[in-house]
């Protein structure tokens, strides 16, 4: 497979899901830009999820990530995987991804069990309020998505 091409893959594949969570939540708007698209934009968006999720399936059985949201996390396979669950227990914070899936609804059984609010309505995981990764890990998770994909022509 080439670089190049699971790369628009994948960028397809993130506006696929972001446009899908948006359609999920009632959003008007979405529907109406899905109303638009191509068909074979619609395709390649499909595509792109299939090149995504072979890639996050082959990261968790390598124990290369470990979710806490069901779906794609664009964010963790384009480092080269993280432990979401593992960030939550030690209270370090989450990816972007991964903050949005929980407050979404999306995140997995175990973890789910877990969440509730806080008086002031913050996510809560086993009582300790969730938090997005530091900008300064976030840095790390943008540079590692950039060595990873050097050579790739945009």
């Amino acid at each position: 497979m080439r670089i190049k091409h699971f790369t628009a893959a994948a960028a397809l594949m993130a506006v696929g899901y972001l446009l899908g969570m948006s359609l999920h939540s009632g959003n008007s708007v979405a529907r109406a830009q899905v109303a638009d698209l191509s068909e074979d934009n619609a395709e390649q968006l499909r595509q792109a999820y299939r090149l995504m999720s072979i890639v996050q399936t082959s990261l968790e059985t390598r124990g290369k990530y470990t979710p806490a949201i069901q779906g794609i996390n664009p964010m963790a396979v384009y480092a080269g995987g993280l432990d979401a669950v593992g960030d939550l227990e030690g209270g370090r914070g989450v990816d972007p991804v991964t903050f949005a899936g929980l407050y979404g609804g999306l995140a997995v059984g175990p973890v789910n069990e877990e969440l509730g609010y806080d008086e002031q309505g913050r996510l809560t995981y086993k009582d300790r309020v969730v938090r997005m990764y530091p900008v300064r890990k976030i840095k790390q998770l943008f540079s590692e998505r950039t060595a990873l994909l050097q050579g790739v022509d945009n």
